[in-house]
C-alpha cells in the first residue's frame, strides 16, 4: 500500500505542516507514503491530470494499492481523483479527506454568480 499525501494551500501553495510531517507519521505506523506537490496556480484540470499521472507512475513501479490523503485544496483534489469522470483509468483504493473543499461556490444568497448564469 502507498499513500499519496496532498497538502492544502488553496491551490496557491503547499502547506508544509500538511506534507512531510504527515508522511513521517504514516511511515511511523508502517505505511509507505509520499507527498505529491501538484501544480499550483494552474487552471483545472491540470492538477487532476498531474495527480492521475502520479497514481499511474506508482502502479507501474509496483504499488498494488494506492490511497490518497488530502487536506483542504489537497482534499478537494483527492476527491476529484477518486470520484470525477475518468477515475476508473487511475483508480485508488481509499481516500481520506481532511477538511476538504467540496464546493467552490458561495452559499445560497452569495453575490458571486456561478458559471453559466
Amino acid at each position: 500500500m502507498h499513500v499519496i499525501v496532498l497538502p492544502g494551500g488553496g491551490y496557491a501553495e503547499h502547506a508544509p505542516h500538511e506534507a512531510e510531517p504527515i508522511v513521517d507519521w504514516l511511515s511511523g505506523v508502517g505505511a509507505q507514503a509520499s507527498v505529491f506537490r501538484y501544480p499550483l496556480n494552474a487552471r483545472h484540470p491540470a492538477p487532476l491530470h498531474a495527480l492521475r499521472a502520479e497514481i499511474r507512475r506508482l502502479r507501474a513501479s509496483g504499488a498494488e494499492r494506492v490511497g490518497l490523503m488530502g487536506f483542504s485544496a489537497g482534499g478537494h483534489l483527492a476527491g476529484l481523483a477518486a470520484l470525477a469522470p475518468g477515475a476508473e483509468a487511475s483508480p485508488v483504493q481509499f481516500v481520506v479527506l481532511g477538511y476538504a473543499i467540496t464546493s467552490i461556490f458561495p452559499p445560497h444568497g452569495g453575490r458571486r454568480s456561478r458559471p453559466g448564469r
